[in-house]
């Protein structure tokens, strides 16, 4: 799951924009920020993607069966092996790329992508987990880390321009 995010809200984007302008650079703010985003989805996985926007459907009974043969339980959805919330919370396949102005970010795991969406050909249903349920937007509460990250930080630099 590599899909690049825009952030479609105007406050977000008016304050990277007025932050690069003044800085010259983005990347702290991108750091801090992938920082507090992978520990925010640790923390939010027990929640089942509530955070996300829609909680996660319940395993089908067949699943549960299986499951519990496989693991021994069968109650956490996205964990069968955990390399998926491994990846999501900043491990190996945690994938990102920062310059002065952008930032990509996403997980390298193969069933990522039909988790997040969702695949009606594999009957798997939506489990957003890294975004909302739109597949675009950040949840709000990120959202106002980034807003928060930047005014910390201008009020750093401030002085400095």
């Amino acid at each position: 799951m590599s899909d690049i995010v825009e952030i479609d809200n105007k406050q977000v984007i008016e304050a990277l924009y007025l932050y690069k302008k003044l800085s010259g650079d983005l990347k702290p703010i991108f750091t801090k920020f992938e920082t507090y985003y992978q520990k925010f989805i640790g923390e939010k996985w027990e929640l089942k993607g509530a955070p996300f926007g829609k909680k996660w459907k319940g395993l089908t009974p067949q699943y549960k069966t299986w499951k519990r043969k496989q693991i021994g339980k069968a109650s956490a959805n996205l964990i069968l092996t955990g390399r998926l919330k491994r990846a999501a919370t900043g491990g190996s396949e945690w994938i990102s790329k920062k310059t002065g102005s952008t930032f990509e970010f996403g997980v390298k795991v193969p069933y990522a992508d039909a988790h997040q969406r969702g695949d009606p050909s594999k009957k798997l249903p939506q489990r957003p987990f890294f975004l909302m349920k739109n597949n675009k937007d950040l949840p709000l509460r990120a959202v106002g880390f980034l807003l928060n990250s930047i005014a910390e930080d201008y009020e750093k630099i401030k002085d400095k321009i």
